[in-house]
């Protein structure tokens, strides 16, 4: 149960009192005894603490001691440590260029270290990528049209790379202001320009069905994040209604309001540093929802943006109902999606080997209206260049996994076999260049 304005009123006016408390829940819980909730007894007041301290009457910091009681009802202290966003990103296997954005993969503003992508939205017709205003816009410090990377500069680095043309995937658009007080979320968007295409697959490999929808979960919920340094972990809801201080480097400590609180299902706080962005969501059946945005944490928890604030922070709602796979540009005169049975029609791919990464058009010329699992069906395609038109000879493509060279026409064909739908309920065919 929520509590009441007065009572809030005489929560915050005791935290802010005393410099070891981080935060507070905004809703009456049931006391925590050895880090186990109890499912009996009266419920109190959570305050959460960076430590735990024992205090004496002769202490001399003992004003710093949480009150036993506040506006009449029990207190109840919890150890959480120093909540920050997440930075100093270690090496990770997800940290790789891709020619898809994938749920999870590295990202980050060309200023940054490196964050986590977490999905594409839809905001006024247009497809955006989705994750903290500390990976794509620098903590308040970008502009828009600041170029973003995947991967994020400091696994371009690890790699060997530098930032170029080739790490480049789009540029920021636009983010969510942090300010001292007051914040409900760390959220930015950046416009993809050059590798537009997206998946909803993580990369951690699989499926997620859905997230089209909202969850709200609730205390002792179960729910999965994929981020690029940890990948696909499992987090429960410890406090669905957490309001503290988070440590955002130059910025200083600054509140976050109305935030999700998790603990590592397995242990631990369940992230790390380059976690930032990871989607938060909870599997239901076939369905997956989106629940949160994950953006700091502890050595013990993690801390998200409730999805339905960060969908309500930009210009308009932001769409969530976005194809499985697709082609996030406009100038191609299609859809250029790739989903949902066996429906194709053409693909932009920008050929690594030409200047400047020319984009190029990848028609399929066969179509078909259904297909019976385990069949095998004989795709044909031109592969040409978007702005010219000149067929691509000699270009070695592959669809589908199949492998497949063009001939003098910029032709080809390939044989795909349709997969088994109770496994794949959508069957993503994915074009790319050899090697890219």
């Amino acid at each position: 149960m929520r509590m009441n304005g007065m009572v809030l009123r005489d929560v915050r006016k005791a935290c802010s009192k005393r410099g070891s408390v981080v935060g507070y829940s905004e809703e009456y819980q049931r006391r925590i005894r050895n880090g186990v909730e109890q499912l009996t007894g009266l419920s109190v007041i959570r305050i959460y603490v960076k430590a735990k301290t024992k205090f004496h009457w002769y202490s001399r910091n003992r004003r710093e001691k949480v009150p036993s009681t506040i506006a009449g009802f029990l207190t109840d202290v919890v150890e959480i440590g120093d909540v920050g966003m997440l930075t100093g990103p270690s090496p990770s296997p997800t940290q790789g260029r891709l020619s898809s954005l994938l749920v999870g993969c590295s990202i980050g503003h060309k200023d940054v270290t490196a964050g986590t992508y977490a999905r594409m939205v839809e905001l006024g017709g247009e497809f955006f990528a989705l994750s903290n205003n500390h990976v794509l816009a620098n903590v308040n410090r970008g502009v828009q049209g600041d170029k973003v990377y995947q991967p994020g500069p400091f696994d371009v680095g690890q790699r060997g790379g530098e930032l170029s043309l080739v790490y480049e995937c789009g540029e920021l658009a636009a983010f969510v202001r942090i300010n001292p007080t007051g914040n409900l979320v760390d959220a930015a968007l950046a416009r993809l320009t050059k590798r537009s295409w997206f998946s909803r697959s993580p990369v951690t490999g699989g499926t997620l069905p859905g997230l089209t929808k909202i969850r709200e979960a609730g205390a002792g919920d179960v729910c999965e994040k994929v981020g690029r340094t940890t990948g696909r972990t499992r987090l429960t809801v410890f406090d669905e209604s957490f309001t503290g201080q988070v440590n955002m480097g130059d910025l200083g400590a600054v509140e976050f309001e109305d935030q999700i609180l998790f603990t590592g299902t397995d242990g631990g706080s369940g992230i790390a540093g380059g976690d930032s962005g990871s989607l938060v969501y909870i599997q239901d059946g076939d369905e997956a929802y989106n629940v949160g945005l994950i953006f700091a944490g502890s050595t013990t928890v993690a801390l998200a943006n409730k999805m339905r604030h960060v969908v309500g922070a930009f210009s308009s709602p932001l769409g969530l109902d976005v194809p499985f796979f697709g082609e996030a540009t406009e100038d191609d005169g299609g859809e250029g999606v790739l989903y949902e049975g066996c429906e194709i029609r053409q693909v932009i791919l920008v050929d690594p080997k030409s200047p400047g990464r020319r984009k190029c058009l990848l028609r399929f010329t066969t179509l078909w209206d259904r297909a019976t699992e385990g069949d095998g069906i004989e795709v044909a395609g031109e592969l040409t260049d978007l702005e010219t038109g000149v067929p691509l000879d000699a270009r070695q493509i592959v669809i589908d996994g199949v492998g497949a060279v063009t001939d003098g026409q910029g032709a080809f064909s390939v044989t795909l076999v349709v997969p088994i739908f109770a496994l794949t309920p959508e069957w993503t065919v994915v074009a790319r260049f050899a090697g890219d």
